[in-house]
């Protein structure tokens, strides 16, 4: 209709929407083809944000092909086009691509500063989640540099920042996000920084929040980080009932291979616990 009616903004849009389903329906090939002609489209009509925008699902959609060097070089150019925009709201995301991009391909200094970048826009723009999300992937490249103590006060950071946008926004991604933080931070702390009081704890609230959230994909695999330092610490009665919790979630989604891990798991702790029958 907006072709016979030589809406070509119409059909820039219609057209860059038709690439947005292919891609969710997985077909790379047409989407790719789709989101190309919008780029197309938008270029006759001088529309350089438009095009900037479609650009940014081309390299969204190389990424997701495991196509990292293509889709990084598609979102510099289209963080060049923003930034002569200067379009802000925008960047960040773009910021935060690029960092992700990085890390992937084993440069994580580059990756420090393109997420520094985005913590600072999101912070300049008031984007409360995007500058928390910004501030854990900071700590996953301060992570890579061995980095540990900064990589922790990045994720208590993002913590605090997804906490103070889950209260004023009050969606469940935000309250989700602060508990992926608060895995990280866990994780980090039990591995790396030997500091296990402070990682139980922590564990020990990014479950509830799962729990709350009914996600049992993040709460199985948090739960087994948990439970095992719980053993090592000497809490042999909570790390049973952990690895309990992360063997009925595993049988109820068929997850086989957290299953046996859990069940690996108990036969030690139950062995320790003195219930030889039970191990």
């Amino acid at each position: 209709l907006h072709r016979k009616l030589g809406d070509l903004r119409g059909e820039a849009g219609d057209v860059g929407n038709i690439a947005e389903v292919y891609r969710g329906m997985g077909d790379n090939q047409q989407a790719l083809r789709w989101a190309n002609e919008a780029i197309r489209i938008y270029r006759e009509l001088g529309d350089r944000l438009g095009e900037a925008m479609r650009l940014a699902t081309v390299a969204a959609i190389h990424r997701e092909r495991g196509e990292p060097e293509t889709a990084l070089r598609l979102v510099l150019k289209t963080l060049q086009l923003y930034t002569e925009l200067g379009v802000k709201n925008l960047l960040v995301a773009q910021h935060s691509a690029c960092g992700t991009l990085y890390l992937g391909l084993g440069a994580p200094e580059r990756a420090l500063e393109h997420f520094r970048t985005a913590a600072r826009l999101g912070c300049e723009i008031g984007y409360t989640r995007d500058e928390g999300y910004a501030h854990m992937s900071i700590g996953a490249a301060l992570e890579q540099l061995g980095d540990h103590s900064g990589a922790v006060e990045a994720y208590r950071q993002a913590s605090e920042l997804l906490d103070r946008a889950y209260r004023e926004s009050g969606m469940p991604g935000e309250l989700s996000g602060k508990a992926d933080a608060l895995a990280l931070l866990a994780k980090l702390l039990h591995r790396s920084l030997e500091q296990p009081e402070e990682a139980l704890i922590t564990y020990r609230v990014a479950a509830d929040i799962y729990r709350e959230l009914n996600d049992p994909d993040r709460l199985r695999k948090l739960l087994l980080g948990m439970s095992g330092l719980c053993w090592r610490t000497g809490r042999l009665e909570e790390s049973a009932r952990g690895y309990e919790e992360v063997l009925e979630l595993a049988r109820t989604q068929d997850e086989t291979s957290h299953e046996a891990v859990a069940l690996a798991s108990l036969s030690v702790v139950y062995r320790d616990l003195d219930l030889l029958r039970e191990s």
